[in-house]
């Protein structure tokens, strides 16, 4: 492909850019399960099938967003009267950015592949290999063809709502992260739920270890509660990345039946707190599919204490923000969290209780949790909301 070609898509493949960066995260944990499964002498062929569906179905949605983005272009060439060469050079490169996005799906079940050769039978990965070469294949054709075809033909009913929503989503009406002024003040963008992602080695790799987040675990011994402050303490951290609030633009601020600082504070609030419970429930759901079938029981388990563990994670670094919303202050969270609960679940046990992961500890964590949801609203309706309104 020539300059002028690269320089055609050049915008549309910034624009294209979260596409890559979400299919190099897959492919990469796809090829690092095949490596460490590969490690542990496991020859079964499930992850690597899993894998390869779940890059296909996201291969088979990016395409067809990029074919579309491909149509619309042509179709734009064509409105102007313009030579052939510009549609085609257009047409190209879209076509490149497809291919690099289905080489970036193919690298992950390749790695898989190549590391079950060392405990598979060679026939049988080559099976492999074709099933995977067939699926992923099909849904780039398939994207394509849904992009450039059928899309197009249906615009008419779909393309007026579909621009509402995309104005209405966009711009100064789009929820935003809330950032600290440390993080406003140095420039510092979050990668949002991107960050969670941090977890999954630990979580793929480590599983017997977490066997404490189950539903029915005791909390009793040393190392248990060791490693249940470690894992408040990297909750607290990583939901600071995913903190949502409605927009603070002067127009949303200063528009009919705008937002006051209270029930700014109220949606804040709600809408981190349900961000935070999803991302963990996400996270659960892509740990189970790739670990053994022993510990599933135990992991599909662990997602009602792990979603009040997020709620409480969420309040506690949302009320000392709102106390003073600094890094140092969200640091200081994390760490008094980190320390505080293994802490209280020692002086329990002092007590002669038996703490354990069950009914009564989930109960006084959402009690915990809306007590400091309500110090927490009350802390940020009492900030300059100004402080963190965007510039523009």
């Amino acid at each position: 492909m020539s300059a002028a070609d690269v320089g055609l898509a050049g915008r549309d493949q910034a624009y294209f850019g979260p596409v890559f960066l979400v299919m190099s995260l897959a492919s990469g944990l796809a090829a690092m399960v095949g490596i460490v499964m590969a490690l542990a002498g496991k020859d079964t062929a499930g992850p690597s099938q899993v894998a390869t569906g779940l890059l296909a179905a996201l291969l088979l949605t990016s395409a067809s967003w990029i074919a579309g983005t491909q149509a619309a272009a042509e179709a734009r060439w064509r409105r102007r009267l313009a030579p052939s060469a510009a549609a085609r050079r257009a047409r190209q490169g879209y076509a490149a950015l497809r291919l690099e996005l289905a080489a970036c799906a193919s690298a992950g079940p390749a790695v898989m592949l190549v590391a079950q050769a060392f405990v598979k039978p060679v026939h049988e990965v080559l099976g492999l290999a074709a099933a995977a070469l067939v699926v992923l294949g099909g849904a780039l054709l398939a994207g394509t063809w849904l992009g450039l075809r059928a899309l197009p033909a249906r615009r008419a009913w779909w393309q007026r709502p579909s621009i509402l929503a995309v104005r209405r989503l966009s711009g100064w009406r789009r929820w935003r992260r809330v950032p600290t002024v440390t993080d406003m003040a140095l420039d510092r963008n979050s990668h949002g739920g991107l960050v969670w992602l941090v977890l999954l080695p630990q979580y793929l790799t480590q599983g017997p270890n977490w066997r404490f987040l189950a539903w029915g675990a005791p909390l009793a011994q040393g190392w248990i509660l060791a490693w249940f402050g470690v894992w408040m303490f990297v909750l607290a951290l990583l939901v600071n990345a995913v903190t949502l609030g409605p927009p603070l633009h002067w127009r949303a601020r200063l528009a009919p039946g705008g937002l006051a600082p209270g029930a700014w504070a109220r949606r804040m609030l709600a809408a981190s707190v349900l961000s935070a419970v999803g991302w963990m429930a996400f996270e659960l759901a892509v740990g189970a599919l790739f670990t053994a079938e022993p510990l599933r029981a135990a992991q599909f388990s662990s997602w009602v204490p792990v979603a009040a563990d997020a709620v409480l994670a969420m309040t506690w670094v949302l009320w000392v923000r709102g106390v003073r919303n600094t890094g140092a202050f969200h640091m200081l969270a994390c760490v008094t969290l980190g320390v505080a609960v293994p802490l209280l679940l020692l002086a329990v046990q002092a007590l002669g209780f038996s703490p354990q992961r069950g009914g009564v500890l989930l109960a006084l964590e959402l009690a915990a949790a809306a007590l400091l949801a309500l110090a927490a609203q009350r802390a940020w309706a009492r900030q300059d909301l100004n402080r963190l309104m965007p510039l523009r």
